[in-house]
């Protein structure tokens, strides 16, 4: 999978207009002029993927404003958590997911905690969790970054160097972790929101919340078939496909409208689901053999009698690999 590029920017000593979200109140909203100083060393990902400008409002000290250093989490019991990963519109998708939020390099030996964000509904997204990004809808780019880097506790409204209306929501999540979010509010094509500023807030809002460690991803599927969940621990997904890591070995995935040729084909069943391959068709050079699979419209988890004639492709090395996917 080919890494989006991600540009970053650094705000030191701006002032800006911000939008400071009560936690305690939950949902109020309060416009406020701040002053946000950022650490030289912290870069915020922009999800325009360009550089962006904050326009100055006004100047004076840094606030801090609703923050706290004493965050934590009960982290007596694990919270269990799900991946599944759907077709939408011919493209890949995840559907009520909670994935691990990505690190940046500079964070891998710091000790912070792995986080995790539920997306409620479904998502187009960019990610690896092995690496540095995960943006979703193209709008919203989600990272882990370090308690001592989290300026502030809310979401503050930046104007970017090409107008474009920017929120950055920071939130503790423990002693030792914060997750941040920064959102590009869509437009149309005459440059108007597609949602309101207070609207984009609350829902920059629920991914602060929807944040947090201790998480154990038990369950998956794969356009509505149940799969070994270890499958997903390492994933990259974009909207063209998926690679499921498991240790040295990798699974590619996505939707797919071909087919083999008649009188080629062999059959493997695993996990109660039926697999097409051909024992003549592997790549010389990876060695990967494509698997076809038919899966239900309705990409709920369950496996409906009837199907329609929505495919997969899936690749793998070999029919253990396919297997050990299904959990077999």
């Amino acid at each position: 999978m080919e890494k989006s590029t991600i540009m970053s920017y650094v705000a030191v000593g701006v002032g800006i207009v911000a939008l400071i979200l009560s936690l305690s109140a939950g949902t109020v909203i309060k416009k406020q002029t701040a002053a946000i100083t950022y650490n030289p060393k912290i870069t915020v990902a922009t999800a325009s993927g360009e550089a962006a400008s904050a326009t100055t409002a006004t100047s004076g000290d840094a606030t801090t404003e609703g923050a706290s250093t004493t965050a934590t989490i009960d982290t007596s019991n694990q919270t269990s958590g799900a991946v599944n990963l759907v077709e939408s519109n011919g493209l890949m998708a995840v559907s009520n997911s909670t994935l691990k939020v990505p690190k940046t390099e500079d964070y891998l030996t710091t000790g912070t905690e792995d986080l995790y964000v539920y997306l409620e509904g479904t998502h187009y997204i960019k990610y690896d969790s092995r690496t540095d990004y995960l943006v979703v809808d193209n709008s919203a780019i989600i990272r882990t970054i370090t308690a001592t880097d989290a300026i502030y506790e809310g979401i503050c409204q930046y104007t970017g160097q090409n107008n474009e209306t920017i929120l950055i929501g920071e939130r503790l999540v423990t002693t030792k972790t914060a997750i941040a979010v920064t959102y590009t509010i869509p437009t149309t094509a005459d440059g108007t929101l597609v949602a309101t500023v207070e609207d984009s807030a609350l829902y920059v809002q629920s991914l602060l919340d929807n944040t947090q460690a201790n998480v154990r991803i038990n369950r998956a599927s794969m356009f509505g078939y149940s799969i070994n969940p270890d499958w997903v621990a390492d994933l990259v997904v974009t909207t063209e496909g998926a690679q499921l890591i498991k240790g040295d070995a990798s699974i590619y995935i996505a939707p797919y409208t071909g087919s083999f040729a008649a009188g080629t084909t062999n059959s493997l069943t695993a996990g109660g689901v039926s697999f097409t391959y051909s024992e003549s068709i592997k790549d010389e050079t990876t060695e990967y053999v494509p698997y076809i699979v038919k899966y239900p419209s309705a990409q709920d988890g369950t496996v409906p009698g009837k199907q329609d004639a929505l495919q997969a492709k899936l690749l793998a090395k070999s029919n253990l690999t396919v297997q050990s996917l299904m959990g077999e």
